[in-house]
């Protein structure tokens, strides 16, 4: 075979499908002189009417396995399962074919697929040595993502991730930064590359990585999210959620840590990077499945946090990375989270409750205007004030958070989820958007009435007193709100079941409160 017939069987690429690896493998596949005449190397080219012929494959490269990965079309002659391929595999010619190759007792990383369509006449496979093929795509791969973040990214964010990697030497070293994800009150998140993901052993986190749900290909696990919590944190808090991340970490719904980096007072941790779809792109178009598999999903992560008596305390739509398309979601920012047993110990010296007060006592107290109708002025209270946690996210905080109680519970993530799916049937969200606690004790007031706020607040021990108007005695229920807001939404399906998993999600009272562990054995969410 001339000179030239030699380029163009490499420019055409072994069999069509094997065209990304032809590059990399430094001319180790051979055509076979089959198709000598001109006239008939044309006519196989361009009508696709021979076959590819990998020949004796298990005499010449006995550790390399082969699998037809295409599940319409079968082999005419070889195997469809996974093993070493027999001599003489024919493939159809002109069919869209995908063709999996590994090498035993090696990593990933040496796991090549590619697909195409078969253009060449008679082929024989000679050689394949180890050429570095998989580093060299793995080089270009990485080039693309560096390409792409570079067009996306502004002057400001380039200067600010300059500014990270300066003070911050091991970034650098071992991680290439793809631009800004997410910024918070406590942290900022950065998307980047992990050069050296093939150098360690990858087993602890493989559940989230490599789970079916998720279906992260190889190359996408080595892209982590980069949280750089900011300074003003204080360092309990940050050992905490470093603590919690490891601990949580066998989960393919909730994030696991991956290492931590500290320099001086600078603290980042690096952590696996979900593809998610943002909430507001697709709340509104949730259907009753939909809502099932997003619950299914959060109510697993909330379960298995729970077990291990962990508190989240910030559930809400952008701390839970939902793909739709996958229908699978995972639990992420644990910055705010506790163990519930660390609550008493630590809060014991301001867990004294407010004194019994009579009515007519009460309202001296609290009044708003003294007997001329002027407006009230305050007024030496020589009460000890409570102190208890209040960390959370506006509009998605439980009632017992607002009302300081000391002793909370995973009960209060609870709420928070069913907030969510509030948002969901409303499509409203955010449902609650008050800037401060009264403001959102007096929300929650609205929509369940003043009787029940004043028994709980009894049975928190606790006082609940208001003159706002708007808080009529008795609320408002949950399926005439959902038809005020979204009145042609759910008219056609039986909402029965999800109502009632939204009642008992929203129960005012902790202890009455549904688990998540029962939620996932609803009507709604277990049929």
């Amino acid at each position: 075979m001339t000179s030239a017939d030699t380029q163009d069987a490499e420019r055409l690429g072994t069999g069509g499908f094997l065209t990304g690896m032809d590059r990399c493998l430094e001319k180790t596949w051979k055509v076979n002189d089959s198709c000598a005449d001109e006239e008939d190397r044309t006519r196989f080219y361009s009508k696709r009417t021979e076959v590819i012929k990998i020949a004796n494959l298990n005499e010449q490269h006995p550790k390399w396995q082969y699998k037809d990965l295409n599940e319409k079309h079968s082999l005419k002659k070889g195997i469809s399962t996974f093993g070493m391929s027999p001599p003489n595999t024919y493939f159809e010619v002109g069919k869209k074919r995908k063709l999996e190759m590994s090498y035993p007792n090696r990593t990933k990383r040496n796991k090549l697929n590619f697909t195409g369509r078969s253009t060449l006449g008679i082929q024989e496979f000679e050689e394949l040595e180890n050429t570095g093929c998989d580093d060299l795509l793995e080089d270009e791969w990485v080039q693309r993502q560096l390409d792409k973040a570079n067009t996306e990214i502004g002057d400001d964010e380039k200067q600010e991730i300059n500014e990270l990697i300066s003070f911050f030497p091991e970034i650098k070293e071992n991680y290439y930064l793809l631009g800004k994800i997410g910024e918070g009150t406590f942290s900022t998140v950065y998307k980047a590359i992990d050069l050296n993901h093939y150098a360690y052993n990858n087993e602890q986190w493989k559940p989230i990585l490599y789970s079916k749900s998720t279906g992260l290909k190889q190359r996408e696990a080595r892209i982590v999210a980069i949280k750089k919590i900011y300074v003003t944190s204080s360092p309990k808090r940050i050992a905490n959620e470093i603590s919690i991340l490891k601990d949580l970490s066998n989960c393919d719904k909730v994030v696991p840590i991956i290492t931590a980096l500290r320099k001086q007072d600078q603290v980042v941790i690096v952590l696996p990077y979900i593809k998610n779809d943002d909430f507001r792109s697709y709340y509104l178009d949730m259907n009753l499945e939909d809502i099932k598999y997003y619950f299914k999903s959060l109510f697993c992560a909330l379960a298995y946090t729970h077990e291990h008596g962990i508190i989240h305390r910030d559930v809400k739509p952008s701390n839970f990375l939902y793909s739709v398309k996958k229908r699978h979601g995972v639990l992420v920012d644990f910055g705010l989270a506790e163990r519930e047993h660390d609550q008493t110990a630590t809060r014991a010296a301001y867990n004294r409750p407010p004194p019994n007060l009579n009515p007519a006592t009460a309202a001296r107290i609290y009044r708003s205007f003294d007997e001329n109708g002027n407006p009230g002025i305050p007024r030496k209270d020589g009460r000890t004030s409570i102190r208890a946690n209040r960390a959370g996210t506006r509009g998605f905080r439980a009632p017992e958070v607002l009302f300081k109680v000391t002793n909370q519970t995973v009960a209060i993530d609870i709420w928070s989820a069913g907030v969510i799916l509030l948002c969901l049937l409303t499509k409203r969200f955010p449902f609650f958007q008050s800037t401060d606690d009264t403001e959102a004790l007096l929300e929650i007031s609205v929509l369940f009435g003043k009787i029940q706020m004043e028994r709980l607040a009894s049975e928190l021990n606790r006082t609940f007193l208001t003159n706002v108007p708007t808080v009529k005695d008795k609320g408002i229920r949950f399926e005439a709100l959902v038809k005020a807001y979204s009145q042609d939404a759910w008219t056609e399906l039986d909402t029965t079941s999800i109502f009632d998993l939204l009642k008992k999600c929203l129960t005012l009272n902790p202890t009455r409160r549904i688990s998540a562990a029962d939620a996932l054995l609803h009507p709604f969410l277990a049929s």
